[in-house]
C-alpha cells in the first residue's frame, strides 16, 4: 500500500507541460479561467470545450490554464490523449474511462468490462472526491467523447479540446482563432536568433496565415543562426511549395481530413476547385453534383470541423489560407475528367446567374467570376466561356472598371478565339475597343476594332456561325482560317497582356 499512494498521487496530478511560450491569447485565458471556476454541489456540471482548426493552439492554452487553475482543484487533475486526430487509432471511449479510472488507483482486475460500467464506476469516483476536480481531455471526438465524461456534479470542471465543435447544449464552446498580424510578429520576433526586419516577419507571418502551428515551424528555422528570414520567405512565398515547408501543418490538416464522412471529404476536394475567396451552398452544389439543401449541410458540418469559417450571413463560407492551399492539393489528386466536369457545372450556374443578374451581382462577384473564367481558359470549356465574360466585362464597364472589363472580355475573346466562334470573338473585341478607349489607349482601341470589322466581313468557311445577345445588342459573324486569323491571335494576344496588372480595386 506504501508505494500506492505516491503512484496515485502523481496520477491524480496530470497536469500537460506548460508551453514556453503563449502570445495573443490573454483574452482567451481570461475567460478560460473564469468558466473552470469550480461550483458547488447541487450546481450542474460545467464543460469546456476549445475548437479550432488544426494547428490554432488548443492544446497550448488547455495546458497553460489547467497550470493557472490548479490551486482551484484540490481533489486532483485527471489528463488523457484521446488522439481523435492523431496518426495513432484513436483512443475509444471505454479506453478513456479506463485510463481516468486508472489514475484513481483502480487495479485493472477490478475495472468494469462494459461501457456502462465504466461510467458508474468513474461518476462514483467523482462523486467520493473530496474535493474538485479537474478533467483534462485533448483531441477529443466531439460526439463520442465528452458526453460520458460529464461530472455528475458542478464541483468538477471538464476541459476538452476538439476540431469539431460540440453540439450538446451543456457544453460551452470558446473557438480559438488565428493569432493577430501584430501577435504572429511578436512571436517571430521572440524568437529570433539575429534582428530582422518587422516588414519580413510580417509577411513570414501573412504566408503562415497568423497559425500558431505555422509560425512555430518557421520559428524554429528563424531561431537557427545557419538559416535566415530572406531563405524562410523564399521558400514560402511559392504557394505549391508552403505547405511542403510546412510539414507538421499539412500532417494536421491531413489528420482532420481523414476523419471527415465520404461526402464531406469529397466535397473539401471539389471545393478546392472553386477559384473565389468566398463559396455559397449553390456553388459549392453545382461543383460537387449535388442538391443545393445537401450541399448546404455539408458546408455547415465542414465549419463545425473547422474546416470552413462562416463569410457573411449569407450562409457564405471561406478557407483559411494555408486550408485553401491543402484543399486545392487534393483537387489536384482528382482525375482531369473529373475537375473540368465540376469546373464545367461551375461555370454553367455561372452563366445562369448572368443571364437574369444585376450590376450590383457583378460587382460583387467579379473577382470570383474573372478567376473562374481564367481556369475554364486553362481547361478548354470555351464554350462556356461566352455567357460569362460578356455580360460580366460589359456590366463592369457601364461602372467605370475598365481595367476589370477587360480581363473578363479577353478571356471571352480568347475562348471564342481558340473555339473558332469569329462572331463572338468580334462582339467582344468591339467591347474591348470601347474599354480601352475609356483607359486612355487608343492604338489598341483602334486595333481591337480593325480586328473586329475582320471577322464579321470576313471570308466565310466551314466552321458554323454564331450569333450572340448581350444587353440590348445582337450580332452575328462567321469565322475563317487561314494566315489573317493567325495575326488575329496574334493581336489578341497582345490585348491579353495590355490590360494592365491586375484587377481595379474598390
Amino acid at each position: 500500500m506504501g508505494s500506492v499512494g505516491p503512484a496515485r498521487h502523481a496520477a491524480l496530478n496530470a497536469l500537460p507541460p506548460r508551453p514556453t511560450v503563449l502570445l495573443g491569447r490573454s483574452g482567451a485565458l481570461t475567460e478560460l479561467l473564469g468558466l473552470l471556476a469550480p461550483g458547488r454541489t447541487d450546481e450542474p456540471p460545467r464543460v469546456i470545450a476549445l475548437a479550432g482548426e488544426a494547428g490554432v493552439g488548443k492544446t497550448a492554452l488547455l495546458a497553460v490554464a489547467a497550470h493557472e487553475a490548479r490551486p482551484r482543484f484540490p481533489g486532483g487533475v485527471l489528463a488523457a490523449d484521446a488522439g481523435a486526430h492523431s496518426l495513432r487509432d484513436t483512443l475509444t471511449t471505454e479506453e478513456l474511462l479506463r485510463t481516468y479510472l486508472r489514475a484513481f488507483g483502480i487495479p485493472e482486475d477490478q475495472l468494469q468490462p462494459h461501457r456502462s460500467g465504466l461510467e458508474s464506476q468513474f461518476h462514483s469516483k467523482l462523486g467520493e472526491a473530496r474535493g474538485p476536480m479537474l478533467i483534462l481531455l485533448d483531441d477529443a471526438a466531439a460526439e463520442d467523447h465528452i458526453a460520458p465524461l460529464i461530472p455528475p456534479d458542478g464541483r468538477h470542471r471538464l476541459l476538452a479540446t476538439a476540431r469539431t465543435a460540440p453540439a450538446d447544449p451543456a457544453v460551452t464552446v470558446l473557438p480559438l482563432d488565428s493569432l493577430t498580424p501584430e501577435d504572429s510578429v511578436a512571436l517571430l520576433e521572440s524568437v529570433t536568433a539575429t534582428s530582422v526586419p518587422k516588414a519580413q516577419l510580417a509577411e513570414i507571418a501573412a504566408l503562415c496565415g497568423h497559425l500558431p502551428l505555422a509560425l512555430h515551424v518557421v520559428a524554429g528555422r528563424l531561431r537557427d543562426s545557419t538559416d535566415s528570414a530572406e531563405r524562410v520567405l523564399a521558400s514560402l512565398r511559392p504557394p505549391g511549395e508552403r505547405l511542403a515547408e510546412l510539414g507538421p501543418v499539412r500532417r494536421a490538416f491531413t489528420a482532420s481530413y481523414t476523419a471527415l464522412a465520404k461526402g464531406d471529404a469529397r466535397m473539401l476536394r471539389v471545393l478546392g476547385l472553386h477559384p473565389g475567396t468566398q463559396i455559397d451552398a449553390v456553388s459549392a452544389a453545382a461543383l460537387a453534383d449535388v442538391p443545393e439543401a445537401a450541399a448546404d449541410r455539408a458546408l455547415r458540418r465542414l465549419i463545425r470541423a473547422h474546416l470552413l469559417r462562416p463569410a457573411g450571413p449569407e450562409g457564405r463560407v471561406r478557407f483559411h489560407d494555408l486550408l485553401r492551399l491543402y484543399a486545392g492539393e487534393l483537387a489536384s489528386g482528382e482525375a482531369e475528367s473529373a475537375r473540368s466536369a465540376a469546373l464545367g457545372r461551375l461555370l454553367d450556374h455561372y452563366g445562369r446567374c448572368a443571364a437574369e443578374a444585376d450590376d450590383g451581382w457583378f460587382l460583387q462577384e467579379r473577382s470570383t467570376l474573372t478567376a473562374t473564367l481564367e481556369q475554364a481558359v486553362k481547361h478548354g470549356l470555351h464554350r462556356q466561356v461566352g455567357p460569362v465574360a460578356g455580360p460580366l466585362g460589359n456590366s463592369l464597364g457601364r461602372h467605370g472598371r475598365a481595367v476589370d472589363a477587360l480581363i473578363a472580355l479577353r478571356y471571352g475573346a480568347l475562348a471564342a478565339q481558340l473555339r473558332g466562334d469569329a462572331g463572338q470573338e468580334a462582339e467582344l473585341l468591339r467591347e474591348m475597343r470601347h474599354q480601352y478607349r475609356a483607359v486612355g489607349r487608343p492604338a489598341e482601341a483602334a486595333a481591337a476594332r480593325s480586328q473586329a470589322i475582320w471577322h464579321e466581313s470576313g471570308p466565310a468557311c466551314d466552321l458554323p456561325s454564331s450569333t450572340t445577345t448581350w444587353g440590348n445588342r445582337r450580332r452575328s459573324g462567321k469565322t475563317s482560317r487561314g494566315p489573317r486569323t493567325t495575326l488575329a491571335r496574334r493581336r489578341l494576344g497582345g490585348h491579353v497582356t495590355a490590360t494592365g496588372s491586375g484587377p481595379q480595386r474598390p
